[in-house]
């Protein structure tokens, strides 16, 4: 799959095309007439991800632990808990929210969409 993107895009090129629509096409193109390759295609691209996170953390947290101060522990749990709810306190001062609710969903509020979502009428997740 990437070799076949990379080939495209240098074919384009060559030709003085755009290579990323033509990475694009070929990539729509090799979805279309794959539908049995697709599953591994996924599964290897999925190892190769954790493969790099598994690089990057044995690259990057051994200086990142030598370099920890009691000020950045501080900050990260700061932000983990006052720095992040601080913003979600003032938007729900308007909605009508009573305290208890208000400070539940400071709470629980996730930065990430969807996540520790919850409504007030007891709906939660999204949409």
């Amino acid at each position: 799959m990437l070799a076949l993107a990379g080939c495209a895009y240098a074919c384009s090129l060559a030709l003085h095309g755009n290579g990323f629509i033509a990475a694009f096409v070929g990539g729509l193109a090799f979805g279309a007439v794959s539908g049995r390759l697709m599953p591994f295609v996924q599964e290897a691209g999925g190892l190769v991800s954790l493969l790099v996170w598994l690089a990057f953390g044995a690259v990057a947290v051994v200086p990142a632990l030598r370099a920890l101060t009691w000020q950045v522990i501080l900050y990260a749990v700061l932000s983990l808990t006052v720095v992040r709810m601080a913003p979600v306190a003032v938007a729900l001062a308007g909605p009508g929210l009573s305290r208890r609710g208000r400070r539940v969903r400071r709470l629980v509020r996730s930065p990430r969409p969807g996540v520790g979502d919850i409504r007030p009428g007891g709906a939660g997740g999204p949409g």
